[in-house]
């Protein structure tokens, strides 16, 4: 095992252009393609290789790999959304690198600043797996995307074999279940499934109604497609709110949720916001989030900023008010009939309407012709709400244009600006191919009607659709479009409409934060720009974190009419934080009057900083081969020593390949170090044996051996002379490349010999 912050290419030269990554010599591919490459390949074999331990099938995709074809290749249908969404943020914060570091040489390894680029990568690969351990997965694909950027300078085969490389030892550090979960592939329909609920004394008489009814939710998903991945439970009382408690178990979710009790409280109002606030920080995007209780919000401040990670997240919120908190909203419009139609095609499941309120009548009338009513006596305005279930979704997001090195579209991190046109990325999820026949923006007060765009096809399942106009208010996006080739529906039109509203605005919030590793107990500045298309004036700054971290930052900024101001948050981090943490800052702007607001939304991660580099090192004792065609009735065994140098040891060791039976044992050394004493058994059917051993710093080191060659019983692949000669010809052609220096550096780090000069 080869130690050092480049020990994760340590067998990148060895391996690229072989079978072993399936890369094969072609023309030069962006970093985009790079990325979604690497990610598909170790995903599918990541999901192989959980499939051979639990004795499934596996039905490797045809290549080139897409991302329906590893999905249902790894048997995760359900996942088809959050894992491209997952490839798409790794994939955007890639394509900033040569947006907002486009003059910083470190980030492409210009001008030979290779130790700085080099500790780009090292420290970010340090949060990525810090973060992945408390489960901060969206942190993670965030740092991911950024760091592979300068690992791709070389947009070639060789760069996706580094990606590739990397992402592998990201997985070992991991462990297979939350390395899927990284890339967005869990089991069940709803990320996770979220429970904000008021703790105070005024909830004697609900508490256990809203138990009863939290747990029957539970229990009715259990087992069924929409089990989710995820249970989130967040208690608030006040002052108090939190700790989020996150659990993959549902019956330990309903253990805590038993073990909830109600105390204090004193006033009326309670710490709603800020429950909510540490729930849509920690959930996963897309998710469901419950909050119950029977009082006001005290900490109304936070309401901007939680409507902000409602809006980022795209996540579902249900507000379930309880004991004599009861509200109605009147409209002038009571006593009129009004018709509402929407389309429901034949991929939709568990079809619901939620009618709230008091009305009149109302009557639903299915296609067929079947209705049904009910009368009330009261006049109040009601609310509907339709929701199902469906493989077939889609992602949006808000883009502009940039140009740079690679011409494309950045997402837009908050609101659209107001007053002129927009221009919307989607892409369709749960198909294999598809097209879009409309896409429209629509207002909810009905005064704009629906404002359809202009849509161009990109491939791959990708649709720009280009508005001369967005509505001034509240507005959802809503898309037709027809099921192509191999599509679940039988019937081939569908319709969907994003589960939330959205809202321009005049004003806009940049930050040019660079996104570096910071410690706990550190203090750091995160610096933000204001600029309005509309009238000047004193516009009022906010700035809150889920984490609650002591902050400074101006109150109000001034600014002239088309104008902007420049400020600056400064968080202190507590030193008890947890290494890996990841903090979620909201800053926003509101307009003078309060009629505007927009804001930006940073996810910040506390690390600290690695003092331990060595990967844990295997050594293979001895490999008894008994084994002779006929396999099914012979076994073979490995023996091996696994030691890390370092004070922190070895904190976990697991199969990555191979379905045998793995024990381990510890005893000390001759010079008094731990020592892992590790056995392998295996039926001769399943001949070739990956182990990785992951230290207490998340370094990573591998075990291989095989019985395919009875002659190989090294510990690592033997040199072959196909691998020398690949690593000939790329010393050759360096001449020829515009990163030469960077290549060549890595080759002499890993120990080759190189004769070519740049």
């Amino acid at each position: 095992m080869r130690s050092g912050c480049w020990g994760v290419l340590s067998l990148l030269l060895l391996l690229a252009g072989t079978a072993a990554f399936k890369i094969t010599r072609g023309p030069s591919v962006n970093h985009l393609e790079i990325s979604e490459r690497a990610i598909l390949d170790v995903t599918v074999q990541t999901c192989r290789t959980m499939a051979e331990q639990e004795g499934r099938d596996f039905v490797f995709p045809p290549r080139p790999l897409t991302a329906s074809g590893v999905i249902r290749a790894c048997d995760a249908a359900e996942s088809s959304k959050s894992f491209l969404r997952a490839i798409k943020v790794i994939q955007t914060n890639n394509k900033r690198v040569d947006i907002s570091r486009l003059f910083n040489p470190a980030f492409h390894f210009d001008d030979e600043t290779f130790e700085v680029g080099r500790a780009i990568i090292t420290d970010g690969l340090r949060i990525i797996k810090d973060s992945n351990k408390l489960e901060n997965f969206e942190a993670a694909r965030e740092k991911l995307g950024e760091i592979t950027h300068p690992l791709q300078v070389n947009s070639s085969r060789l760069a996706e074999a580094a990606t590739v490389q990397l992402l592998d030892d990201i997985r070992g550090a991991a462990g297979d279940t939350d390395f899927l979960r990284m890339v967005g592939i869990t089991k069940g329909s709803i990320k996770a499934l979220c429970f904000v609920i008021d703790t105070t004394e005024s909830m004697s008489d609900e508490i256990n109604a809203v138990k009863n009814v939290t747990a029957s939710l539970v229990d009715s998903k259990v087992g069924t497609p929409d089990e989710p991945s995820l249970y989130i439970l967040v208690p608030f009382n006040d002052p108090e709110f939190g700790p989020l408690m996150r659990t993959t178990d549902p019956n330990v979710f309903k253990t805590w949720l038993n073990s909830t009790t109600v105390s204090g409280g004193g006033d009326f109002p309670e710490m709603s916001l800020s429950g909510l606030q540490l729930a849509l920080a920690g959930a996963p995007p897309g998710s469901e989030i419950f909050l119950f209780t029977d009082a006001a919000a005290k900490d109304i401040h936070l309401e901007g900023a939680v409507i902000a990670l409602i809006e980022r997240t795209k996540t579902v919120v249900n507000f379930i008010l309880t004991g004599s908190s009861k509200f109605s909203i009147r409209s002038a419009t009571t006593g009129n009939n009004r018709n509402f139609s929407f389309s429901v095609d034949e991929s939709l499941r568990n079809l619901n309407i939620y009618i709230t309120g008091n009305i009149l009548n109302f009557t639903l009338t299915s296609p067929s012709g079947v209705s049904q009513n009910i009368n009330s006596s009261n006049d109040s305005l009601a609310t509907m709400k339709i929701m199902g279930q469906s493989g077939i979704d889609f992602l949006f997001d808000f883009v502009q244009f940039f140009q740079g090195p690679s011409e494309g579209f950045d997402v837009l991190e908050n609101r659209p600006v107001a007053g002129g046109n927009a221009t919307l990325l989607l892409t369709l999820t749960g198909l294999d191919s598809g097209t879009l026949t409309n896409v429209s923006l629509v207002e909810a007060s009905g005064a704009l009607g629906e404002l359809s765009g202009k849509v161009e096809a990109l491939g791959g399942g990708d649709f720009l659709a280009r508005f001369d106009t967005i509505p001034s208010g509240d507005f959802v996006v809503r898309l037709k479009g027809r099921a192509d080739g191999t599509s679940r529906a039988s019937t081939n039109d569908f319709q969907r409409q994003s589960s939330g509203s959205l809202r321009a605005s005049a004003l806009t919030v940049t930050t040019t934060f660079d996104g570096g590793l910071r410690e706990p107990g550190s203090s750091f500045s995160v610096p933000f720009t204001v600029t309005t298309n509309g009238t000047g004036g004193n516009f009022t700054i906010q700035a809150t974190n889920d984490q609650g971290l002591n902050s400074t930052f101006p109150s109000q900024l001034e600014l002239a009419s088309g104008g902007s101001a420049k400020g600056t948050v400064t968080l202190t981090t507590r030193l008890d934080t947890p290494t890996g943490t990841a903090v979620t800052l909201t800053i926003q702007a509101q307009s003078p009057g309060g009629n505007d607001t927009n804001y930006v939304v940073l996810r910040l991660s506390i690390v600290s900083r690695a003092t331990d580099n060595s990967k844990p090192v295997c050594r293979v004792t001895s490999v008894v081969d008994n084994c002779t065609p006929n396999c099914s009735q012979f076994t073979w065994e490995v023996r091996a020593n696994l030691t890390d140098d370092n004070s922190t040891g070895i904190d976990r060791i697991a199969l990555q390949k191979g379905n045998g039976t793995l024990n381990n044992s510890t005893m000390l050394g001759p010079d008094g170090e731990n020592v892992t004493l590790v056995v392998y058994n295996a039926s001769c059917c399943s001949p070739d044996f990956k182990l990785v051993a992951v230290d207490g710093a998340g370094n990573v080191g591998f075990c291989f051996e095989t019985i395919r060659n009875a002659a190989s019983t090294t510990a690592e692949p033997p040199v072959t002379t196909t691998t020398t000669t690949t690593t000939t010809s790329l010393a050759t052609n360096l001449r020829m490349s515009s990163s030469c220096y960077f290549w060549q550096t890595i080759l002499v780090m890993l120990g080759f010999m190189v004769m070519a000069q740049c």
